[in-house]
């Protein structure tokens, strides 16, 4: 037992290995909580690592962490994805080099003009994700105008080989009939599956 040898325990749950933690969290109801971290690295899209190494944003894991806070602190709001749907033909013809720049100036051109509280995070390859807590429908529509204004803003005045995003917005409420974060993730996954 890791709360009687101080030491860290893996365990198999479903198939898949975790190892717990050695710190503990407390919440309000006096209930101890032991952390579990995912082994399986080829298992989980991002695995463990915090931030994405070609966006130099937080990862799928991290966007994942910040969803069970949500549901965690009882939050309304929105899972915004931005899905990049011409990506494989920009990385075809232009590379995966300049299609990350592209993405990163965006990025960049994004946080100058928001609020530090919206983080965007890597979901997938082609597409990048932002939670949006104690935001309302309208709340939601008026980050996408902004959002799409600036995936269409010229970056490189000098550069004759522009890279044009074509973005689908898609956004997830919760937590409505999500039970979870897991839920939530389940259900954008049958979505992108069918859809995008």
């Amino acid at each position: 037992c890791p709360i009687l040898t101080s030491e860290k325990k893996q365990a198999e749950i479903k198939g898949k290995h975790y190892e717990t933690s050695e710190t503990f969290v407390s919440d309000k109801t006096n209930h101890v909580t032991m952390l579990l971290r995912p082994l399986d690295v080829k298992d989980s899209y991002g695995s463990t690592n915090r931030y994405d190494n070609s966006l130099l944003i937080k990862s799928f894991y991290s966007l994942k962490e910040n969803l069970d806070r949500s549901f965690f602190s009882k939050f309304r709001g929105y899972l915004l994805l931005i899905s990049f749907d011409n990506y494989f033909d920009v990385i075809s013809s232009k590379g995966e080099e300049k299609y990350n720049i592209r993405l990163r100036k965006f990025i960049k051109s994004y946080k100058e003009v928001t609020d530090l509280n919206d983080e965007i995070y890597v979901y997938d390859d082609h597409t990048l994700a932002l939670i949006l807590n104690e935001n309302g429908r309208v709340d939601v529509i008026n980050k996408c105008e902004k959002l799409y204004e600036l995936i269409k803003e010229p970056f490189d005045q000098n550069d004759s080989e522009e890279i044009v995003f074509n973005p689908t917005f898609v956004g997830f409420e919760f937590p409505l009939t999500y039970n979870s974060s897991e839920e939530l993730l389940k259900a954008v996954n049958r979505f992108n599956k069918e859809d995008i």
